[in-house]
C-alpha cells in the first residue's frame, strides 16, 4: 500500500506561500476565491492555485446522468475560472496556476486496482481497501454519495457505479495532495468546503504535516460574509458554533444592540418572511398557511418534535458522534419515557419525495396512539405549532433556536450550530434525553435555561449567525449567483466566453423544458414560477445545470 512518506519529518522552510484548493469553477463560490486570492497578493504572498482541468471522474457541479461531468460543461468551467484568473493580473513569480492532480504511473495503478479490488459493499470491507493513513477515503466519499442521492443510508450495492466514483475522486485526490505539498512548499492552504472527497484528502494531509488550514463556505447569512474555519470543515457544527459565539464576544456593540439586532432577524425570519434566499439555513414555507393548526388536542402535555432531513448530517461524524441515535430511535425512547404526552412529529419540508426508507420509517410510528405524524407537504403552520407545544424536541434543526426565542423549552439533540449558546437544553446521551423529557412532562424545567435566557441567547445567536465570516473586499454581491469584481479598473463580472455558454444554454434547453414542466407538479414550485415566471425562467435558463 502507497502512504505518506516523509511528510511528517519534512523541514519547511518559511515563506510567504498560500495554496488555494479552488472549488467548482461553474459555481459563484469562485469569486469568493478570487478575493482571498487577490488580498493575499496585496499582503506580499505568493499564490498557488489549483485548478481542475476537467479531469475529475466525478464532479458535484456538473454530473450527467451516468454520474461522470459533462465534457462541454467542463469547457464552460475551465473558460470561466481562466477569466477569472485573468482578472487578478498577477506576474509569474506571484500567481502559479497548476493541475489538482498531479499522480505518478504507479499511484495510478495503485488507485485503478484497489478500485477494481472492491467486490463486497460492506461499510468495513470498503474502508479496510481504501482508507490510508486516516484521511477518511471512505467517509468523504459516502458523504458525497449521500449529498448526491439526499438519502441517509444508501444501499452501496445498488449505488455501486457511484460510490466508485467518489472512491476514484478521494484516492486520486490523497496521493495529489501528497505529492503537490512534498513539491510546493507553503505557509497556509485554503480549501473549499473540505467535505467532498476533492477537498477532504488534502484538508486531512495538510492537517497531518500540521500545515496552517481554512477551509471557506458560502455565506451563511445574506451574500457577502464568506465564511472561513480554521483546521476543520464548517459542519463540524460544535466547531462552527464556538466560532459564531466569538463574534458576539469580540463586538464592540452594547449587549442591547446585539440583541435588538438578533430579534430583528427572527422577526424578519419567522415573521415578515422578506429574509434572503439563505444557501446555509433556508427556511421551508412550502406548503404551509400562516395560523393553520390542524387536528390540535388542548389538555394534554403536547411534544412537538422537529424531523431534520437525516441525510444532511448524517456522513458527519463530528455531529452523528454526538447524539446518542437517529431521529426514529428518540421518537420512540420519547415514548417509553413519558406517560400521557402526545408527540407531534412535524417532518421537515425538505423530505418531501426524498429520503424514502428513512420517510417509511417515521410513517411507521403512526399507528402508535400517542404519536401525529404531521406529513412534509402539510399545511400546518410550523410556527404555530411551536408557539402552542408544552416541549420542542430538535436535532440541531434552525427551529430549535426559533422556538427558543419565542421563549419556549427545547431540547436539542447533539451537535448543532447554536449549541454554544445556552438557549436550549442540551441531549448528548439517552440518560440526557430521557431525564429532560421526563422532568419536563412533570413540569419541572429547572434544567432548562430560563424564558429570557431562551430568548436573549437566541437573539445573541442570530447576530453572531448574521454577521458571521469575512467580507468582501474585492466584490460586491446582490444576489446567490450574480456579482461583479472590483478593481482600479472598474468591474468585471466573470464569465465564461459567450459561444460556449450559448452553445452549452441551447443544448441543454429540452431536458430543462422538460424538468421544468415536472417541477410543476410541485404546488409551492407551481405556485412560485406563476407569482414570476419570466424572471424564474430566465433565472433557470441561464444556469449551465
Amino acid at each position: 500500500m502507497i502512504s505518506l512518506i516523509n511528510l511528517d519529518t519534512k523541514a519547511v522552510e518559511p515563506k510567504k506561500t498560500v495554496l488555494i484548493s479552488s472549488s467548482y469553477g461553474l459555481w459563484p463560490i469562485l469569486e469568493y476565491e478570487l478575493d482571498m486570492a487577490k488580498r493575499k497578493l496585496d499582503e506580499g504572498y505568493r499564490v498557488i492555485f489549483l485548478t481542475c482541468e476537467g479531469d475529475v471522474p466525478s464532479c458535484e457541479a456538473n454530473k450527467g446522468d451516468s454520474g461522470e461531468p459533462i465534457k462541454r460543461h467542463c469547457l464552460e468551467c475551465r473558460s470561466r475560472v481562466k477569466h477569472a484568473l485573468d482578472w487578478l493580473q498577477a506576474k509569474e513569480d506571484q500567481l502559479s496556476v497548476i493541475s489538482h492532480k498531479k499522480l505518478s504511473p504507479q499511484q495510478q495503478e495503485y488507485i485503478n486496482s484497489t478500485i477494481d479490488s472492491i467486490k463486497k459493499y460492506d461499510e468495513a470491507h470498503i474502508r479496510s481497501l481504501v482508507n490510508i493513513d486516516d484521511t477518511e477515503i471512505f467517509e468523504s466519499s459516502i458523504s458525497a454519495l449521500i449529498t448526491e442521492l439526499q438519502v441517509s443510508k444508501p444501499c452501496l450495492s445498488q449505488h455501486s457505479k457511484k460510490l466508485k466514483l467518489h472512491l476514484r475522486v478521494a484516492m486520486e485526490s490523497y496521493y495529489s495532495a501528497v505529492n503537490i505539498l512534498e513539491e510546493e512548499l507553503v505557509d497556509e492552504v485554503y480549501i473549499y468546503n473540505g467535505r467532498f472527497p476533492k477537498y477532504r484528502q488534502i484538508l486531512r494531509v495538510a492537517n497531518r504535516i500540521g500545515l496552517d488550514v481554512k477551509v471557506y463556505e458560502y455565506p451563511y447569512s445574506g451574500y457577502e460574509n464568506y465564511i472561513t474555519v480554521n483546521g476543520t470543515y464548517p459542519h463540524d457544527f460544535g466547531n462552527t458554533s464556538k466560532l459564531i459565539q466569538s463574534v458576539v464576544e469580540s463586538s464592540t456593540l452594547p449587549e442591547e444592540k446585539i440583541i435588538s439586532e438578533g430579534k430583528n432577524w427572527f422577526t424578519e425570519r419567522m415573521f415578515n418572511k422578506t429574509q434572503l434566499a439563505e444557501p446555509m439555513l433556508p427556511s421551508f414555507n412550502y406548503w404551509q398557511k400562516t395560523g393553520e393548526i390542524g387536528e390540535w388536542e388542548d389538555g394534554i402535555y403536547n411534544i412537538v418534535f422537529f424531523i431534520s432531513s437525516e441525510h444532511e448530517y448524517y456522513a458527519i461524524k463530528e455531529v452523528r458522534e454526538t447524539q446518542p441515535y437517529g431521529q426514529i430511535e428518540a421518537l420512540k425512547a420519547i415514548l417509553s419515557a413519558t406517560r400521557k404526552a402526545l408527540i407531534n412529529v412535524r417532518v421537515h419540508p425538505n423530505l418531501q419525495d426524498r429520503d424514502p426508507l428513512f420517510l417509511s420509517q417515521i410513517m411507521d410510528l403512526d399507528y402508535e396512539k400517542r404519536i401525529k405524524i404531521i406529513d412534509a407537504d402539510s399545511s400546518v403552520d410550523s410556527y404555530e405549532l411551536m408557539s402552542k407545544a408544552d416541549l420542542i424536541v430538535s436535532f440541531g434543526s434552525t427551529t430549535g433556536i426559533e422556538a427558543a426565542f419565542l421563549g419556549k423549552p427545547v431540547i436539542t439533540v447533539g451537535a448543532s450550530l447554536y449549541a454554544a449558546f445556552p438557549a436550549t437544553a442540551l441531549a448528548y446521551t439517552h440518560k440526557d434525553l430521557l431525564e429532560l423529557v421526563i422532568e419536563a412532562e412533570n413540569n419541572n424545567y429547572s434544567k432548562f435555561p430560563s424564558v429570557t435566557q431562551r430568548n436573549v441567547e437566541a437573539c445573541k445567536f442570530a447576530y453572531g449567525y448574521s454577521n458571521f465570516g469575512q467580507k468582501p473586499k474585492y466584490l460586491l454581491r446582490q444576489s446567490f449567483s450574480g456579482g461583479t469584481m472590483l478593481s482600479s479598473e472598474g468591474r468585471t463580472k466573470i464569465q465564461a466566453k459567450q459561444y460556449i455558454v450559448i452553445f452549452n444554454r441551447l443544448i441543454d434547453l429540452p431536458s430543462k423544458l422538460i424538468k421544468g414542466v415536472i417541477s410543476l407538479r410541485d404546488p409551492y414550485k407551481r405556485k412560485k414560477f406563476f407569482a414570476n415566471p419570466i424572471s424564474l425562467l430566465i433565472t433557470t435558463l441561464s444556469r449551465h445545470e
